[in-house]
């Protein structure tokens, strides 16, 4: 439909829209878990926290629970890196 109404290829805007990942394509939960993996929530332990997020939420990363509630995200930087390791609620912005 913005194809049309903007007189563009398809291709054209299916190309801005998997660039920029605020776009999705499946609606994400009402919590959305990011996860850093920079290098300083890498070396903190951001993988053991990314198993036990898994584990517990039964989701692998960019997925949502079937009950709506979480998506999983893994970020390259959240740019706090004397936190790590860091996990951020994008709906609140706890930390």
């Amino acid at each position: 439909m913005l194809a049309k109404r903007l007189n563009i290829p398809i291709a054209q805007v299916l190309g801005s829209a998997t660039f920029y990942t605020q776009f999705r394509f499946e609606p994400v939960g009402k919590y959305v878990i990011r996860l850093c993996h920079g290098t300083a929530c890498h070396i903190a332990g951001a993988e053991k926290i990314n198993d036990t997020l898994r584990a517990n939420l039964g989701i692998q990363e960019n997925q949502t629970t079937e009950n709506g509630l979480f998506t999983l995200e893994r970020v390259v930087c959240l740019g706090c890196c004397s936190l790590a390791p860091v996990v951020i609620d994008k709906r609140t912005g706890v930390r």
